[in-house]
């Protein structure tokens, strides 16, 4: 049986861990990418002070945490998961009728990810 010392150094350690790994400096995102990108499957939530939330309905597990961008790689990481998305295509703007092939004169912004075509959802 686990002694009450011990398992109270354990919980020490991992509060103490898990604290460090929370007090890092959260790297700038640039504004074209803070937003809330959804499809059918696929959302990614993406906000100024540096954290987000990816969940593909495709998935188990959805994942919480800080965002870094680095060249073509979307990471989203806390004290226990890693996630890295690849960036098919940053944000840009697209008329909201040119998959049919009309034009509309009303923009919309979209981001590839992971070969998933997304949304801002501002609208």
């Amino acid at each position: 049986m686990i002694s009450v010392k011990y398992f109270l150094k354990i919980a020490l350690l991992a509060t103490f861990f898990f604290s460090l790994s929370c007090k890092k400096d959260t790297p700038k995102i640039p504004a074209q990418y803070i937003g809330n990108w959804v499809n059918s499957n696929v959302v990614l939530e993406i906000e100024s002070d540096g954290t987000g939330r990816y969940e593909n309905f495709n998935d188990l597990i959805p994942i919480s945490g800080r965002v870094q961008i680095k060249s073509n790689l979307l990471i989203i990481k806390n004290g226990f998961m890693k996630k890295e998305l690849t960036i098919d295509k940053p944000p840009y703007e697209e008329d909201m009728g040119a998959e049919f092939g009309y034009v509309t004169g009303v923009m919309i912004d979209k981001i590839i990810i992971d070969g998933d075509i997304l949304t801002n959802d501002k609208f």
